[in-house]
Parts: C-alpha cells; sequence; structure tokens
C-alpha cells in the first residue's frame, strides 16, 4: 500500500551509493580522471535505470538527455573570448550585477549582448568559426559566465551530463502546462575541511550522498510509481542535472538549450544541507502557489518561512531553483537540513540516510506531483513583472533579488503546515495584540475589583512589566554569553552534543526571571508586596500581584508580536499562541469563577483549584504545547547553520538567548503563588542544574572522528 516502498528506495540509495565508496581523498580533486570516472559511472547507471522503465512501460517514458564537453573555450562562455575580455563597461555592470571578480562584466563595449543568437546572448554578437581557435565547433553550446575561480576548477575534458525524461499524462504537452522535478547527481567533491586527527590533511571527499543522490534515488521511485499508475493529466519532467556544485551548470544548461524547458509553470528542487535521517523542509518558494501547494498537497509537511529570510540575509547560497526560476516557474526548494555539520564532508554518506528519511521525501513529492497535476488552479509562467529574475541570461545567482513567497507558514508536529499571506499574517498579528491586551485587561479588572483597589493596578502592571521586560534583556544578554562560554570547545563537540550546549544557553536565558522575581520578594525592595503571601497567608494580595504579573507579561509579549509583526513576520509565530492564549486563560478563569460552585464554601477549595488550573491550562500549558516543539527544531536547525558563519557560539548563544526568556515569561505569574520559602529552593534548584550543564559542556568528549563543515577552522 506504500506509494514508494522503502525498500526499493533503500535498493537505489545503496546502488547509487556505489559510485561514492571508490572515492579516495588524495585523488578526488574537482576535474580529475578518478571523479570524471566516478560521474560517468553514476550517469550510466541512471541512464540504464530509465531505459528499463521505458521497457517496463511503454510509451509512458521518453528521454532527452543532454550532454556538452567543457573545454577553455566554452567554460567561461562568450565571455572568455579575447576581444569580450579587454573592456569592461558601466552598462556591463548594471546589467550583470557585481563587477567584482565575475568574467561576465567583462565584454565589449558597443554591443555587450546579441539577444537575438538562437543559441543564447553572444558577447559582441559572433560565434567564433567551426574549428577556430579550441576547435569548438559552431554548434557546440556555450554556458554562461559564472565565478572565474568556479569554472577553472574544471579540467579542459570536463563534461556536463543531464539526465532527463518525462512520464507522459494524459493532457497536452503546450508550453506551461508540465511539472518538473529536479535534483543533481553531481557531489562537490571536496570539501577543504580537515582531518580531526591530522590538521596538516585537507580532505578531498564529499560523496554526496544525501547532496544530493538520496534525491535523485526518490526521485526515481517516484517516476516508476508514476509510470506504473493511471496517467496524470500532466507531463512530469525529471531531471538530474549535473554541475550543481560549480555554479548550477547543469540546470543551467537545460534553462537554455533543452527542448523541454519552457513545457513546465511548476518545479519541485529536491536539495541536501544534512542528515537524511528525519524530515525534509520546505526552506524556500519563489511564488505563493507553490508555498501553499505544498501546504495542502504534502502528507508529512515541515518547514519554517524563516529560511526565505535566511536566504535573503545571511548569504547561504543558491540553488538549482534560482536557474529555474529565470524560466518563470513556481517551485520550492525541499531540503534535508537537520545535522547539517555532515554537509560537504566525508560524513555525507549512506550511513546518514535512513528508510524513513527516504520514505518521508518519497511520500511528499510523490503526493505533491499527483495534488498539483491535478489542480484546476494550475498556475501559469510567471511574468517579469511578478519576479525580475525571469527572462535573465546570466548566472550571478548571488546578485538576486530575493526569492519569496510572500508568505508566512511554519511546520506544526509534521501533521500540517500553518500558512498564509504576509499581509495576512502582518494583520492577524497587530489584531490579536490589540485585543489580547483589550480582553485580558477586562477580566482582571473583573477578577479583582471586589478584592483590592483598582486604582493600584496600573501601578503593580507597570512594575512587572518592567520585571518582564528586563528579564528579555538579561536574559538575551545571558545567553549570548554562554554561547562564547561553550564556544571555545572544539566545534565538532556540539555534532553530537546539540541538545546539551541548548539546554545550558536556554537555561542561562530563563535564569534572570528566576533571580529577579527572587529579588523583587527580597527585604530590600520597599516596592514588594508579594512577601505578604508567605508571611500572612493574604491570598486576596495573592491574587492580585498574579494577575498584574498576567498583564505585565502580556504587556512585552504584545508589544514585541506587534515588532515582529512589522519588521519579521516570520519569527512573530514564536509570540503568537502565548499572546492568543493569554487573555482565554483569562476568561477561562472567569467563566469557572463565576459559574462552577458559586456560593457553595463546603466546595470552595475545589473552586480556587479549578479557576487556578484553568487558567493554567489555556494560558500556558496549551500555547507551550504549540510552541515548544516547532521552536526547538527551528533553533536545533539553524544553530548549525549559525556555527557555519563562524559566530565562535555567539551565535548559538543568541539564538537560544532569543526564545528561552519568551518561553519562561508565562510562568511569571505561577512563581507568585509560590512562597516565599519555596520560590528560593526552586531557584537553588535550578542554579545547581545550570552548574551542571556548564561543567558538562567542558566534560564531553569532541568527537574526533568528524570533520568540520564549511571549511572553518576546529
Amino acid at each position: 500500500t506504500s506509494p514508494c516502498p522503502t525498500s526499493s528506495l533503500q535498493h537505489r540509495m545503496w546502488e547509487l551509493s556505489q559510485g561514492t565508496f571508490r572515492r579516495n581523498p588524495s585523488q578526488n580533486k574537482v576535474g580529475s580522471p578518478v571523479l570524471q570516472e566516478q560521474d560517468k559511472w553514476v550517469v550510466q547507471y541512471l541512464k540504464s535505470r530509465i531505459s528499463e522503465l521505458e521497457l517496463q512501460f511503454p510509451g509512458r517514458i521518453q528521454t532527452s538527455h543532454q550532454n556538452v564537453k567543457l573545454s577553455n573555450d566554452t567554460r567561461f562562455g562568450a565571455f572568455g573570448r579575447e576581444e569580450c575580455m579587454a573592456i569592461a563597461t558601466d552598462a556591463c555592470v548594471r546589467a550583470w550585477g557585481k563587477s567584482g571578480g565575475f568574467r561576465s562584466t567583462e565584454c565589449a563595449k558597443d554591443c555587450p549582448f546579441d539577444l537575438a543568437q538562437p543559441q543564447g546572448p553572444r558577447c559582441c554578437g559572433l560565434l567564433a568559426p567551426a574549428g577556430a581557435g579550441s576547435g569548438r565547433s559552431s554548434d557546440q553550446p556555450w554556458l554562461p559566465a559564472f565565478w572565474s575561480e568556479v569554472a577553472k576548477e574544471h579540467a579542459a575534458d570536463d563534461d556536463i551530463s543531464n539526465i532527463v525524461f518525462l512520464v507522459r499524462g494524459s493532457g497536452e504537452s503546450t508550453s506551461g502546462s508540465a511539472l518538473l522535478a529536479s535534483a543533481h547527481h553531481d557531489s562537490v567533491g571536496w570539501s577543504g575541511g580537515r582531518l580531526a586527527d591530522d590538521p596538516s590533511e585537507h580532505s578531498n571527499q564529499g560523496p554526496g550522498v544525501i547532496d544530493d543522490l538520496a534525491a535523485v534515488a526518490v526521485l526515481l521511485e517516484v517516476a516508476r510509481t508514476l509510470a506504473s499508475s493511471e496517467p496524470l493529466p500532466r507531463d512530469v519532467i525529471f531531471i538530474f542535472n549535473d554541475g550543481e556544485e560549480v555554479g548550477c551548470r547543469g540546470s543551467t544548461l537545460f534553462k537554455q538549450f533543452h527542448p523541454w524547458k519552457h513545457r513546465p509553470a511548476f518545479v519541485i528542487n529536491l536539495e541536501g544541507k544534512g542528515k537524511a535521517s528525519s524530515t525534509e523542509w520546505l526552506v524556500r518558494s519563489n511564488s505563493a502557489y507553490a508555498a501553499n501547494a505544498y501546504a495542502r498537497f504534502a502528507t508529512s509537511p515541515g518547514g519554517f518561512s524563516f529560511g526565505e529570510w535566511a536566504f535573503k540575509n545571511l548569504n547561504i547560497g543558491y540553488t538549482d531553483l534560482s536557474v529555474y526560476s529565470r524560466l518563470g516557474y513556481h517551485g520550492f526548494d525541499l531540503v534535508y537540513v537537520h545535522d547539517a555539520y555532515v554537509y560537504h564532508t566525508p560524513d555525507d554518506n549512506v550511513n546518514t540516510a535512513s528508510p524513513e528519511g527516504l520514505q518521508h521525501e518519497g511520500s511528499n513529492v510523490l503526493s505533491i506531483i499527483r495534488g498539483v497535476a491535478q489542480d484546476s488552479d494550475f498556475p501559469t509562467l510567471k511574468t517579469k513583472d511578478e519576479d525580475p529574475t525571469v527572462g535573465l541570461w546570466n548566472n550571478e545567482l548571488s546578485s538576486d533579488p530575493s526569492m519569496d513567497s510572500n508568505s508566512v507558514y511554519v511546520g506544526m508536529y509534521g501533521s500540517s503546515l500553518w500558512i498564509m499571506s504576509m499581509t495576512a499574517a502582518q494583520v492577524l498579528f497587530g489584531l490579536v495584540a490589540v485585543m489580547a491586551v483589550v480582553v485580558s485587561g477586562g477580566s482582571v479588572w473583573f477578577l479583582v475589583k471586589t478584592a483590592v483597589p483598582v486604582s493600584s493596578l496600573p501601578a503593580a502592571i507597570a512594575a512587572d512589566f518592567g520585571i518582564s521586560f528586563l528579564s528579555l534583556l538579561s536574559g538575551f544578554t545571558a545567553a549570548v554569553a554562554s554561547g562564547m562560554f561553550v564556544g571555545v570547545r572544539d566545534l565538532r563537540t556540539w555534532y553530537d552534543w546539540q541538545l546539551l550546549r541548548l539546554l545550558f544557553t536556554t537555561l542561562t536565558s530563563g535564569m534572570p526571571l528566576l533571580m529577579l522575581e527572587r529579588l523583587r520578594r527580597s527585604q530590600c525592595c520597599s516596592c514588594s508586596r508579594a512577601r505578604g503571601i508567605s508571611e500572612t497567608g493574604n491570598v486576596e494580595t495573592a491574587a492580585f500581584d498574579d494577575h498584574a504579573a498576567v498583564l505585565g507579561t502580556l504587556g512585552v509579549q504584545a508589544l514585541l508580536l506587534l515588532l515582529l509583526a512589522v519588521l519579521m513576520p516570520h519569527l512573530a509565530f514564536v509570540i503568537f499562541w502565548q499572546v492568543l492564549f493569554s487573555p482565554l486563560g483569562l476568561v477561562a478563569e472567569v467563566a469557572v469563577s463565576v459559574f462552577l460552585f458559586q456560593g457553595d464554601e463546603s466546595r470552595e477549595l475545589v473552586r480556587k483549584v479549578a479557576v487556578v488550573s484553568s487558567r493554567e491550562l489555556f494560558g500556558v500549558f496549551l500555547p507551550m504545547l504549540l510552541t515548544v516543539p516547532p521552536l526547538f527544531n527551528f533553533v536545533y536547525v539553524f544553530t548549525y547553520m549559525l556555527d557555519s558563519l563562524n559566530t565562535f557560539g555567539i551565535g548559538a548563544g543568541g539564538l537560544a538567548g532569543l526564545f528561552g526568556p519568551l518561553l519562561a515569561l508565562p510562568f511569571l505569574p505561577a512563581m507568585r503563588r509560590l512562597p516565599t520559602k519555596f520560590l528560593s529552593y526552586v531557584v537553588l534548584v535550578f542554579g545547581v542544574l545550570w552548574v551542571l550543564l556548564g561543567v558538562a559542556c567542558f566534560l564531553v568528549p569532541t568527537n574526533t572522528k568528524h570533520y568540520c563543515y564549511f571549511q572553518l577552522d576546529c
């Protein structure tokens, strides 16, 4: 009953990985004969598997592979020609982006581009005659220039081989009628990392099982499943492209010259940046339709729109999706992101793939393809007005405008994706922030109006607002300091002990709230009324302080939600549920206090317990249930990416410091109900736990079998 049998996925994965087992660090240079033979083995394997599909399902499979030899003449594109390298002009810089280090800015002054050439724009508008110079024939295509240092890494006899085929649908094959599923079969071949036990020895291995042969295995099985099923209304094109690791050359070859390049209007691009032992994430999309299609059709969706912000602002990199966007396709990147330290290292091997991880991606991709192919709202190709990259010929992907779905989304427990448009999200966040304060204020006034003078309430709320705000600032500062504290350890320590580091930094960020509340109750604080809770048993005073704390913390949360709604809506979900449920907890408290056992003194204790429990259930427990798991998943994933930016622990500590105090704030009202002596014990217990975690961060061993990733020094 499984749409993509796990056993088949494993079988394809292990077969494909055979091409990676022979990689030798000393010989595995990009462009080396050894690496070329391994890549050719993978290409031949893929062609043979697709030929089997053609024989097994007659009439359902059509192939159209691509192969281009890269020579000294073709690897730089037309811009490598002498007459085009002599002059760099302002017009070229304006047309092609940044001028520093890009070969494509060195073009002729008078006619930098001739768009009329059938094979693409040409510098000077001329084609070298057949047999001239390096012997390039006039029909051999030029690829767009990319970074010159990348192009130089290719040997003169390198080539680009794209494996392209389609599974026929029942509809017509017209422009913008098909779907494209993409993965790349090449590997980085080198990482520049260092062996743990020998700092002088550089690793040249990058087997590329997760980046990106796992995705190739998944798509092979998806194609087989589609070919064996009833035809979909639309063709589904599959491409296993080459040269992704050196400038997206395979997808560029498809974009420039493939006869099917205008058929798709929707693309799923599969990538790997971590282990395939967990769920893949939607990390970015270039249209609202594509993001919503993932949310609608994926069987077990996961993702976080913060990835779109990260790609835009942190210069994470690029993928083949950047090239496909130039053709007007709607699409998204699905990426294995967990445990990203294996990325571009020898640890990117078959041991980092699990049957569950492959099955998860396979089921999602198959369901999305079927859903989109049958969708009555199937999109039309994007225009340049919708996306400024549409129609661009160049490959300067790093200077592209940011890719944006104009959506806010976050995965919830791997079963659904909470998604809405950017505008709707901002309006919702703003309304919830304002209404939460109004409803909560009215509820608190109703609850305390007969107990204490209401006129004293504003001062108490302001004091708790100050405590809450100060706890956020001090918590963030403490977390950054703790991140620096544990950052002196070898980076590889946190490959296996990431959870320990996050617990330590998060607890550090939450401790200031405990300390501030304990200080508030000390004899030196004349503003404290809470000492009377334990000393006199004044329940009315306890209730007053309790509700003042609710409104004080809610004020800080609502203000932060408003700021995030305007400045960074992608992150607003981390506080949204707390702000939404806090007034619901107070409303529940009002309802229980009014309707449950009212006037029955024999059950007064039961009523008071029910009052407190109802508010804690709706105001604390439920929002935590919705916030903590996706928040922890987000922090766990992006901590590795911050490590790759060489932040020396500051980034990881700062990330925990952003969210630790926010998770602690809802517990401030509950602390008010604790006797001072008991609160002192709580502070002591958490203090001891903090010390133990800090010591453990220095005692756990570094896993010396792991390589450092992103060329970091460990």
